[in-house]
């Protein structure tokens, strides 16, 4: 069951991607690439629609207050779906670990924030808005999504490994615990969060041009994450595997790991994508 959600994820990240990167960059694509991504639209906008009242009357009520018009972007939905890819692609891991409880809260949760995430992001106008405040939005939902976790991991999982204590674990358990999941969950996301507000942001300003330079400023702060996933799963790989386990094998079981690859493989999904069209524009003219 999990594999196919994990094929479906991979599937519906692409093309939410791509279609964020023909927004972007205004990129035609050529007629059967272009059915398959407006079919796709089209569908999304109807599983998401129920969610346009809510999202029309907060803009109202906010725009009252405020004294500024607020339209919520159509390009929300495709942020919200490559988010919540993001923030729950490490459920299988836990799950499989018998962590279900923390499992099915980080597809709540991780939801509610990709929604609150991609609303913001939905009524910024990207034209105008510098990267610094797109990335600066996403790095704060990222970290509140952490922080609940580990609220969350703290209050039934103490070991300084994430082994299950529950509420009776003691005091110098728990502060083992937070200090653990502060240092390797929430730390490193700030970190890099500022590195892309400091220096990748600005950067992207200077040296390219787009519609959404704030979005391709926040997919960097993304692919930079995960990258420190990856090596973080390739560290854990190292210094703790299971008896006769291989590092590969234990690589491959970390939540760390999971999360990086499965961001590495929509980037590449939608790398292949885009040369797919590229190759079919050329040989079709």
């Amino acid at each position: 069951m999990w594999r196919i959600f994990r094929y479906i994820g991979l599937v519906t990240g692409v093309l939410s991607l791509v279609l964020l990167v023909r927004f972007a960059f205004d990129t035609d694509f050529v007629s059967p690439l272009l059915v398959i991504l407006e079919f796709y639209d089209s569908l999304v906008s109807l599983l998401l629609i129920w969610m346009d009242p809510f999202l029309s009357a907060v803009a109202r009520r906010v725009s009252g207050i405020i004294g500024v018009d607020i339209q919520i972007a159509s390009h929300w939905r495709h942020i919200f779906v490559l988010l919540w890819l993001y923030l729950t692609a490490d459920a299988w891991a836990n799950w499989s670990l018998g962590r279900k409880g923390f499992a099915v809260f980080s597809i709540v949760w991780g939801g509610i924030v990709a929604f609150l995430i991609s609303a913001v992001v939905g009524a910024i106008e990207l034209e105008a808005a510098s990267s610094r405040l797109i990335t600066a939005v996403g790095v704060a939902g990222i970290v509140a999504f952490e922080g609940v976790r580990i609220v969350w991991s703290v209050s039934l999982y103490s070991g300084a490994n994430g082994t299950r204590a529950g509420f009776s674990a003691n005091s110098t358990e728990r502060l083992k615990a937070i200090a653990y999941y502060l240092v390797n969950f929430l730390l490193p996301v700030i970190l890099v969060g500022l590195l892309t507000i400091a220096v990748v942001g600005p950067l992207i300003d200077l040296w390219i041009d787009t519609r959404a330079n704030g979005l391709l400023a926040f997919l960097c702060f993304v692919l930079l994450l995960s990258g420190y996933w990856m090596m973080r799963g390739a560290w854990i790989g190292l210094v703790d595997r299971g008896q006769d386990e291989t590092w590969r094998s234990r690589f491959s079981r970390s939540g760390s790991s999971r999360l990086g690859i499965a961001v590495f493989q929509v980037i590449a999904g939608g790398i292949i994508y885009l040369l797919f069209n590229a190759g079919l524009s050329v040989w079709m003219t």
